[in-house]
């Protein structure tokens, strides 16, 4: 028994010495991942991770089959050359060869890079704008340029990579292929070859080369004739008059004027801040302004001065003021001295209101009030309109509604608000618009009232959209007499946009007004990427308002500046001691907007202190709350020098001083289109990917041709 006893214990002992000098196979962990691995270096594969106790060796598997081995990390193989996704597995190994637990899925996804399709062109002047759909993974675009028909991609020239889907070629002067059609010569032709690059520098294949043809230099072009209720902004001798709006039985802004309408509201003048320190003016967020010059511009004839709003210049560009986070405003100020300007300093004041994604925008019952008179015939017209419409279905939310009024000799509803599961009728509806009769503009305008109203939702955006080029001839044709109609609307909560389409006979007076006075805004849409501007960029700004009634006073310190001058905002101005009232009109800023004004200050010598304080007043839109906000003005805001200035400060004294120009400014005499040209052409050099500056320097070349015409007159 004792001998039993004594052989089961040396048994016992054998068996745990066996266990224990066992390679401790099982406790070795599955291999951790090291941030950001696998990844692709170059040509290959990248796989790191942290180092397993007791491992001798690790295996690794892709899509689970044995890729090889290494004694330690860092392992690299070559990338794969097909596209697909391939998963990366690790498993260590111990000495006696038994394999650990597998690591977790590492995943590459291989997506060949296919060359980019939908090229599109736009030449403005002298500039060549292109454009292309983006490729999934692309990061980088190469554009390649070539003269020669005949070379190989090998030869063309890489002009820029660019993270954009467009390029803006400034290397392309109409003046240098310019020929008669009759002169026998060939149209100079353009080649050009879009490469997409992913993140890892792979590229996309060089097959398709784009031809694009150099447009005959135009010699001629046809002049538009414009009016004015006011006697400064009569047409010159220049103008010939295209025939007058058709039909009606009463003349537009009950006023016996033809073709275009634009009231002339002044200029600001300097102002003494011992006798007034306080500006004050209500805020305005239009850009329509900018938009009709430019057409008028694009077809070879300057704008009448009296079309030319300062303020909508300035407010057109983008000048990168952060968007606040807590609060409903960001208040931005900076200054230097004025490149422009006598003897004074200039001054921005800009402000950014908080942004919505599209996302998370509330609701939007939108009533389309669709101008069908034979005024708006063309494709710049009701043709743009459907275009535009078309756009804004896509950016249509769930919840969304669309109806549609129309107006001709008559107003009436063509179709009553549908939703996004009836897209196929909204299109149809759209599709249907057909130019004909006479322009009852106030019953049309009646109708999408009271359509709106009959399907308005608490809570939700209350939009009347107008869709005109604004040449009311029946009924009340003045924007006093429209306003009438709307009213009581206005003050249910249901807003108007008026968005102007046209040139030949339109009617600015109107539509800045309803605009204005509408509590939306007001805008001109006279290309297809002017409509994207509004339908699709910038559409929840457009539709969800932020702040109602905003109000900007500047009290200037009158012991540190001697007098200041406002840069636009003419028609906007509101009498100090109603900048607290809170019954007086003000501008209407939606998300993510932002508003600029300018003011040229000057100072007295050898004063120091606060130059004074800007306050912002409004009605926050979620509570209809009146806040107020202000931020002091002082010399550490401004610069030394003009070219120590904000590349953004100096595009917006470009714009304004471009506008001055244009509009004839007392203050703008002596000032050469081409001292701001040059500017401009410095500015892009510091913002090359711009498309607007790019536009805004062919603006002023075109501008600055004509500017040489009068000279020589």
């Amino acid at each position: 028994m004792q001998y039993l006893r004594t052989k089961i214990t040396l048994l016992t002992i054998l068996l745990f010495s066996t266990i224990f000098a066992m390679p401790a196979f099982s406790q070795l962990t599955a291999p951790q991942w090291m941030p950001n691995f696998p990844m692709i270096a170059g040509d290959n594969v990248m796989i790191m991770w942290v180092p397993v106790q007791d491992a001798v060796k690790y295996k690794i598997y892709v899509n689970g089959k044995s890729l090889g081995e290494t004694l330690a990390p860092p392992y690299k193989t070559p990338a794969p050359k097909e596209a697909g996704l391939y998963k990366y597995t690790i498993t260590a190994v111990d000495a006696s060869g038994t394999q650990g637990a597998l690591s977790k899925e590492g995943k590459i996804e291989i997506i060949k890079l296919t060359q980019p399709t939908g090229f599109q062109t736009q030449f403005l002047g002298d500039i060549l704008n292109l454009r292309w759909e983006p490729v999934k993974n692309a990061k980088v675009y190469d554009i390649y340029k070539s003269e020669n028909k005949n070379d190989t991609p090998e030869k063309y020239k890489l002009l820029a990579s660019t993270k954009n889907i467009r390029y803006i070629d400034t290397a392309v002067k109409q003046s240098e292929h310019e020929v008669t059609q009759s002169s026998g010569k060939p149209r100079k032709k353009l080649y050009y070859i879009i490469v997409a690059k992913d993140a890892f520098g792979k590229k996309s294949p060089m097959e398709r080369i784009e031809t694009v043809k150099v447009p005959y230099k135009r010699s001629h072009m046809m002049s538009l004739r414009t009016s004015s209720i006011t006697p400064h902004s009569a047409p010159s001798a220049s103008y010939y008059a295209p025939p007058p709006a058709h039909g009606g039985t009463t003349s537009p802004n009950a006023a016996a004027a033809d073709a275009m309408f634009f009231k002339n509201h002044g200029v600001n003048p300097f102002v003494d801040s011992e006798d007034d320190h306080l500006s004050t003016f209500a805020v305005d967020v239009d850009t329509a302004s900018y938009t009709v010059a430019r057409s008028y511009l694009q077809r070879g004839n300057p704008p009448p001065n009296a079309a030319v709003r300062t303020e909508e210049f300035i407010n057109y560009f983008d000048y990168g003021y952060a968007s606040p986070t807590k609060e409903t405003f960001g208040i931005n100020i900076e200054g230097a001295p004025s490149k422009f300007g006598k003897n004074c300093n200039l001054l921005r004041i800009g402000l950014k209101g908080y942004d919505i994604a599209p996302k998370d925008r509330k609701d939007a019952v939108l009533t389309f009030v669709v101008d069908v008179s034979g005024s708006m015939g063309g494709e710049n017209r009701i043709g743009l309109v459907k275009k535009s419409l078309r756009l804004l279905v896509d950016q249509l939310n769930e919840n969304d509604k669309i109806g549609i009024v129309i107006y001709g000799s008559r107003g009436d509803i063509l179709m009553e608000h549908k939703g996004l599961k009836e897209k196929t009728d909204i299109l149809l509806a759209i599709d249907s618009l057909r130019p004909q009769g006479s322009t009852f503009a106030e019953e049309g305008i009646r109708k999408g009232y009271e359509l709106a109203s009959k399907a308005y939702r608490k809570g939700a955006i209350n939009r009347v959209i107008l869709c005109t080029d604004g040449v009311a001839n029946v009924g009340r044709t003045g924007a006093d007499g429209i306003l009438e109609v709307i009213k009581q609307y206005k003050e249910k909560g249901i807003t108007l946009s008026a968005l102007g389409f046209g040139m030949g006979n339109y009617n600015d007076i109107l539509m800045e007004r309803l605009g204005d006075k509408g509590d939306g805004h007001y805008a001109y849409v006279d290309t297809i990427a002017e409509a994207k501007k509004v339908f699709v960029q910038n559409l929840t700004g457009t539709l969800q308002v932020i702040a109602k009634d905003v109000k900007i006073q500047v009290d200037f310190n009158p012991e540190t500046v001697r007098s200041y001058r406002l840069l636009g905002y003419e028609n906007r101005d509101v009498a100090d001691n109603k900048f607290r009232d809170d019954k007086e009109d003000g501008g209407e800023v939606g998300a993510g907007h932002s508003v600029t004004a300018l003011y040229e200050v000057k100072f007295w010598p050898k004063k120091n202190g606060k130059l004074g304080t800007v306050y912002i007043r409004y009605k926050d839109s979620k509570h209809g709350e009146v806040e107020e906000v202000n931020r002091d003005i002082t010399k550490a805001d401004f610069k030394a020098e003009f070219s120590d200035a904000s590349t953004n400060f100096r595009l917006a004294a470009v714009v304004a001083e471009f506008a001055e120009i244009l509009k004839e400014s007392y203050w703008a005499k002596g000032s050469k289109l081409k001292d701001v040209l040059s500017l401009a052409q410095e500015v892009l050099n510091e913002k090359k990917d711009d498309a607007d500056l790019i536009e805004l320097v062919d603006l002023i070349s075109k501008a600055k041709s004509h500017e040489k015409k009068v000279e020589n007159k």
